[in-house]
């Protein structure tokens, strides 16, 4: 997986019209719900949102909870414009898969923008492609829960052994976290959700991680797959980092043969035109 960086605010000199993301690129945005609320984008964001996202961000009972579904389909809809300007951000709409799996709803079949989601508490994220399958996890470190008994049934033998012997809570909830992001990154880009066997996953991931910059996770020497899976590992490319010290954010992308998968980071949420 090559990383590029952060990408530019600046004009790029193309037709407003013109698609802004090419095959074998990555784009991904993070935002924190709380912020978007204060400067006004999230209000924005919300104008865009159909009719069953509106009912759903309803139902939430917790105003956390709500700022942060809004947050999160708002951002993806204005990232989707960002890569497509000719649609307006109102203009998209959507279906799930029997798993729960968003897509877009009428895009020619060859090369469609997909895109994922996540949202915790904190933090909103969206990740779009051009083609390639993808799947985004935010996650909130809890350092004083033990995440052990929920590791025993996600986590594969060999994690589970990693972190069985670390005396440090906070080492081991930030090691546990950091396998349960890439673990739900993987799930949610294959589109079956939970009814994939987690604990068929195991990576053998470094001890740190740097905060702001992404990080490769890739290839047969840290990512296996058991056979219940039915895939091979070579095919993913998986990135890892902290976007703020108290978050997680972990990226899996189907690797196309032939193309590169260039991660941009971009500086900020994408603004509505």
């Amino acid at each position: 997986m090559t990383l590029t960086g952060r990408a530019t605010a600046s004009a790029d000199g193309r037709d407003s019209t013109e698609p802004r993301i090419a095959a074998g690129e990555v784009h991904v945005w993070v935002a924190d719900p709380d912020a978007l609320d204060r400067d006004g984008t999230l209000g924005g964001y919300r104008a865009t949102l159909s009719q069953p996202e509106r009912d759903r961000a309803a139902a939430f009972r917790s105003e956390a909870d709500r700022l942060a579904f809004e947050a999160a389909h708002g951002l993806a809809r204005a990232a989707l414009t960002w890569c497509a300007p000719a649609v307006t951000a109102d203009a998209w709409r959507f279906t799930t898969t029997p798993h729960g799996r968003p897509e877009i709803v009428g895009q020619p079949p060859l090369r469609p923008l997909r895109f994922n989601i996540s949202h915790t508490a904190g933090l909103v994220a969206c990740v779009v492609t051009l083609g390639a399958a993808c799947g985004v996890d935010a996650e909130r470190v809890h350092r004083r829960a033990d995440p052990l008994r929920l590791a025993r049934r996600v986590c594969s033998p060999a994690e589970y052994a990693r972190l069985v012997p670390l005396d440090d809570p906070d080492a081991r909830a930030d090691l546990f976290f950091r396998y349960w992001t890439l673990k739900e990154a993987y799930v949610k880009a294959r589109g079956y959700g939970m009814t994939l066997p987690m604990n068929e996953c195991d990576f053998e991931i470094a001890a740190s991680l740097p905060a702001g910059t992404p990080t490769t996770v890739e290839g047969r020497s840290v990512a296996r797959f058991g056979p219940r899976l039915r895939d091979d590992p070579a095919r993913w490319r998986f990135a890892q980092w902290r976007p703020g010290p108290r978050h997680l954010l972990a990226l899996a992308v189907r690797r196309e043969p032939g193309l590169p998968c260039a991660v941009v980071v971009h500086p900020a949420p994408p603004p509505l035109p």
